[in-house]
């Protein structure tokens, strides 16, 4: 075979990234689709959401029972942190698994504003970030003290992994220094995290912040997701320091078919002694979970219950 053809193994590589680019694209281009969607009018609103497979997140809201409090087996209560355009109902069936094996859990819905089209159509998550952070620090002062534990444990999916990264280096309680969040926090789960940041555009991701671009994306997504792509100041911040604390135990879990935070390598943290980062598909190699799904999946379940008791 004359050298110049490329090898089997190039031209599937190849393909494979043929692939996952167009899956990528179809996916910004259906969130975008969405977006717009929900300014219609009420008829050609709900038609279109029918075509789409619907226009928002999960609706509704994970009740929390205030009257639940750690047990000797499980002295953290767990504090479930959502995605973008998603709501703490994301949450439901990792929710019942944790109150069945006795755990106190609590959700909050953050995020929340009406500018953006996201916004305006129901989901959660879609604010500015260093705004949902003092909500959510904010939220689990109040877990701590209704329940009278010492510290949190925290579980995030998407942007939700990167606020549980921020609440402990502190975002959030700016105005109270000395009370960074590693003090009240034992361990982290994350799922599909942006802590890392998405890179949709690969060198180009810097368009997504250029000046005449930013209100744009803002006003049909929320500025959240414009911040969790590579080249932010929230990333920048983020990123000034190591990604994890001495005293608290990392898990993150990340799936290869995840074609919203790109790459998925990035959602897994620096190693370290109390890191532990898992591919979904090294526990389950049949698996085609994709980011949206992970919270609800039957064998990420497992693995978060299985990090929380590590």
């Amino acid at each position: 075979m004359p050298s110049s053809l490329p090898s089997k193994r190039a031209v599937l590589h190849r393909w494979d990234g043929v692939d996952r680019a167009r899956d990528l694209a179809a996916h910004y281009v259906l969130s975008v689709a969405r977006a717009v969607a929900t300014l219609l009018p009420d008829r050609p609103r709900r038609h279109t959401a029918k075509l789409l497979g619907g226009l928002g997140p999960i609706p509704g809201t994970l009740e929390n029972d205030w009257s639940a409090r750690p047990t000797p087996q499980h002295p953290r209560p767990i504090v479930l942190l959502h995605g973008t355009n998603d709501t703490s109902a994301a949450f439901a069936d990792l929710a019942q698994a944790l109150r069945k094996h006795g755990y106190a859990v609590f959700a909050i819905d953050y995020g929340k504003e009406r500018i953006s089209a996201r916004g305006r159509s129901g989901g959660a998550g879609t604010g500015d970030i260093f705004d949902s952070a003092p909500q959510i620090a904010a939220f689990i002062d109040k877990v701590l003290s209704t329940t009278g534990a010492e510290r949190v444990d925290l579980v995030g999916h998407s942007q939700g992994g990167l606020h549980a990264h921020a609440f402990i280096r502190g975002a959030g309680r700016f105005d109270r220094p000395g009370h960074a969040g590693a003090h009240d926090v034992g361990r982290v789960v994350t799922l599909g995290s942006t802590v890392h940041g998405a890179s949709p555009l690969g060198s180009l991701d810097q368009l997504a912040h250029a000046r005449g671009v930013v209100p744009v994306l803002d006003t049909f997504l929320g500025p959240s997701a414009r911040q969790q792509v590579r080249g932010s100041d929230v990333l920048a911040w983020l990123a000034a320091e190591a990604d994890t604390a001495q005293d608290v135990g990392y898990t993150a879990i990340a799936s290869r078919f995840d074609h919203t935070v790109r790459p998925p390598s990035a959602q897994h943290l620096a190693p370290g002694p109390n890191v532990r980062n898992i591919w979904l598909q090294d526990v389950e190699p049949d698996s085609t979970t994709s980011h949206a799904a992970l919270p609800r999946d039957p064998t990420v379940i497992g693995l978060v219950l299985e990090a929380l008791q590590g």
